[in-house]
């Protein structure tokens, strides 16, 4: 059952036994969704938790002046709106489909029905949310101490993992990296053009290979 092997992927469910595993995959309510649709907006209250089935998805933040940052780029596996398994808590960010998309949500009823018969699980998401308010606390570190190129190194560190004894990167477009460190796309496009002359990366299609350690200034 795809419901089941996805929440098996999610560390905040991977330890619950079976049974409780199969009642939330029962629970859960697949969705599908198209390229460009918004999937959560900033300041709505729900009670639906998500875990992305297929696609991709971004999650951001945006003003009256449409400028936009990057908070987020979600692909299979991935999961948000943890917040509304706590309460009807405003949305803090918005989501969207990058992909055609497929979602499994659940609702906090059934979450709640869930901690109720195993309290980890309540210990878990209150775990998972610290981590998410020590991550936010290094991006804001990170817009505020460093450079351009110091946030796009940092940025690449992050996304990058080790596969056939290389590292790499999904292949972002220079304005989406942009985004996310807050940065004009011309500034990023300079950047990533020398450090590939200087052969630290190689730019394909669908992905960036790390060929050896960034320099620490540029």
């Amino acid at each position: 059952m795809e419901s089941l092997r996805a929440l098996k992927q999610v560390p905040l469910f991977a330890t619950l036994p079976d049974d409780t595993l199969n009642l939330l995959a029962h629970k859960g309510v697949t969705r599908s969704v198209r390229k460009h649709t918004v999937i959560v907006s900033k300041g709505d209250r729900s009670t639906s938790f998500y875990v992305l089935l297929s696609g991709a998805a971004r999650v951001y933040i945006d003003d009256e002046n449409g400028r936009e940052a990057v908070l987020n780029i979600l692909g299979p596996g991935d999961c948000f709106g943890e917040l509304a398994l706590l309460g009807n808590i405003p949305r803090s960010a918005n989501v969207i489909a990058t992909q055609p998309c497929r979602l499994l949500m659940l609702h906090a009823e059934t979450f709640q029905d869930a901690v109720l018969t195993h309290p980890e699980t309540g210990m878990k998401i209150i775990r998972q949310l610290a981590m998410r308010v020590v991550e936010l606390s290094e991006e804001v570190g990170s817009l505020a101490l460093l450079d351009v190129y110091g946030r796009l190194a940092r940025l690449i560190d992050k996304e990058s993992i080790e596969r056939d004894g290389r590292h790499v990167m999904p292949r972002f477009t220079h304005q989406e990296l942009a985004s996310r460190i807050g940065a004009s796309r011309e500034m990023v496009t300079r950047i990533l053009r020398d450090l590939v002359k200087g052969e630290y990366l190689d730019i394909g299609d669908k992905e960036i290979i790390i060929r050896r350690s960034l320099p620490r200034g540029w």
